[in-house]
């Protein structure tokens, strides 16, 4: 069985801008896993598991017309220790409205992928700044970012399906 990712994508901006502190975070801890897999600035709206790309692929295109462009203003930085370091956003009736509509629409087509933490009352909406952390790693990125501008207002310009571990976006629409 393969994961896939519904995410959402920002604009131009924002998206250099959050580079820019992936790439400082890297640089600060040692850990270029963001960096070496160019895993592109995104929120994750929706986490399934299928033996089918076309499946999943199909099932998507039937709802990308419910998501909309929309924004999100990250106002923390937080960590799920030990490993991910992350932008949090305010939760607002866009994201959350999104997590539960597509979960609405594939929930009884495909088995929710990564332990269910994508589920509506599961889910922690966040934009990973660096994964895999080992060590100290969190404390080194932490202190990295105590110096960064908060809060960020993303808008959300497109939407993509991704296949996950190794990351790779399937399709990407524009919203």
């Amino acid at each position: 069985m393969n994961t896939y990712a519904i995410v959402l994508h920002f604009d131009f901006d924002t998206t250099k801008r959050i580079n820019e502190l992936i790439k400082a975070v890297s640089k600060r801890t040692g850990n270029t896993y963001m960096t070496d897999t160019n895993i592109p600035p995104h929120i994750t709206v929706g986490c399934y598991m299928t033996k089918e790309d076309g499946r999943i692929e199909a099932a998507v295109k039937e709802i990308i017309g419910e998501i909309q462009a929309g924004s999100i203003v990250f106002d923390e930085i937080k960590a799920f220790e030990p490993k991910v370091l992350f932008l949090s956003p305010k939760r607002n009736a866009y994201i959350t409205g999104l997590n539960e509509s597509i979960y609405k629409a594939l929930c009884e087509k495909f088995k929710p992928g990564e332990n269910g933490y994508y589920i509506p009352g599961n889910w922690i909406p966040h934009c990973a700044l660096a994964v895999r952390m080992k060590g100290n790693e969190i404390a080194q990125a932490m202190k990295e970012t105590e110096k960064t501008e908060l809060p960020i207002t993303a808008r959300v310009t497109e939407a993509a399906l991704a296949r996950c571990n190794p990351y790779k976006e399937i399709c990407v629409w524009t919203l």
